[in-house]
């Protein structure tokens, strides 16, 4: 079974803006109401490797359709099977998503990542037209490429310490060369289409998803087709 990690460049102009500006929600009396979570995430982390510590990763996306979780990645000076990515609850309940990357075998004509399925299928996600199809596509991007994502900004930040301002407009600017469509496919579900439409670049080729629902129009899974 082989991994991939290239769709975080499809995800880090869409994301960056959001992350900078999150901030912590208080509860009335001061405190912060995301507090068990945080401790929650860091025990975990520090059972593994004492020394990790941990990012929140932010999106519009991430707040519309998972407002109950919020989304840590673990950030460490070297990495091995360590997983990554966790999503926390309000009351510190903690789902780590291993081996989150796309996967592939040999065998099998699309790449998968069937942890982030398994749990967003729980989370009963409705997709009932074309622009609902396209926000699942990314929202599925964005927890997939995660940890990527902040370890792009960490390595290019100098360890969240040096922020060249004509950088992260030219990495994390408006995402605006990439265009999205959706198809029906024959009651089954949707199939979305990602094209790169900006100036000439040198990049990999785009993603074809598709999306299986049930009869309820209920999110079952997503692949990506190769």
């Amino acid at each position: 079974m082989r991994s991939l990690k290239i769709v975080a460049l499809l995800v880090v102009a869409g994301v960056a803006t959001t992350l900078a500006a999150e901030k912590p929600l208080a509860e009335p009396d001061g405190r912060d109401e995301w507090a068990k979570a945080d401790t929650a995430v860091a025990t975990l982390m520090k059972e593994a490797d004492a020394a990790a510590r941990s990012a929140v990763f932010a999106s519009a996306l991430l707040r519309k359709y998972l407002p109950g979780y919020r989304v840590y990645v673990r950030m460490a000076d070297s990495y091995g099977k360590e997983t990554r990515i966790f999503l926390a609850t309000r009351d510190g309940a903690v789902t780590p998503l291993p081996d989150a990357q796309w996967r592939k075998r040999d065998d099998e004509p699309f790449w998968r990542s069937p942890v982030i399925s398994e749990f967003l299928r729980k989370r009963q996600i409705k997709v009932r037209n074309g622009e609902e199809a396209v926000e699942l596509a990314r929202l599925f991007e964005e927890l997939e490429a995660a940890a990527n994502y902040v370890a792009f900004l960490k390595i290019n930040t100098k360890d969240f310490t040096v922020f060249d301002s004509q950088f992260i407009e030219q990495q994390f600017g408006p995402r605006v060369h990439w265009q999205y469509t959706p198809e029906p496919r024959g009651g089954k579900g949707w199939t979305v289409t990602v094209k790169y439409v900006g100036p000439p670049a040198s990049i990999r080729q785009p993603p074809v998803y598709e999306i299986d629902l049930d009869e309820q129009h209920t999110f079952q899974d997503l692949r990506w087709k190769s």
